[in-house]
């Protein structure tokens, strides 16, 4: 189970085990906007402007979402990971975010630039240790000298 807070406030998404549920906070109450049939969502993370957002679920991809029409096109599935997606960051310009496995992989992902396969990994950016566990600090990346 994951939540997320939009960045105006009045919306969240909560996952659960068989689907992502988008709220819609009111004055005194959540109410259901719409849902998304997704078993197994164990990260989500909205972009900072909210037009999008990351959720992390299946056995190593990370899906992105127009959150105002809930599309989620091909070349915004971004696969890769040999472990499971453990945490999703956005690039402050949106362009792109960083995902971290239980593998202990760091992938940047490119949202603009799209080849063959549909999406676009800045591999010169990519960052693997094995067997340790990584979750995103984006002030600890840029003192590692990630810039993004």
């Amino acid at each position: 189970m994951a939540v997320a807070f939009h960045p105006s406030g009045f919306h969240v998404i909560v996952t659960i085990q068989e689907k992502i549920i988008i709220l819609n906070v009111l004055a005194k109450s959540l109410v259901v906007s719409r849902s998304i049939q997704i078993k197994g969502c164990r990260e989500v993370q909205f972009s900072n402007g909210g037009h999008l957002f990351a959720a992390a679920y299946g056995n190593n991809a990370t899906y992105v979402f127009n959150f105002y029409t809930g599309e989620n096109p091909p070349n915004f599935q971004f696969r890769g990971h040999t472990q499971k997606v453990r945490s999703v960051d956005w690039f402050e310009n949106d362009m792109g975010f960083v995902s971290t496995s239980t593998g202990g992989e760091v992938y940047f992902w490119d949202l603009v630039t799209i080849q063959d396969g549909g999406y676009y990994r800045i591999v010169d950016k990519d960052f693997v240790k094995k067997s340790v566990t990584l979750t995103l600090k984006k002030k600890k990346l840029k003192q590692m000298g990630f810039v993004f």
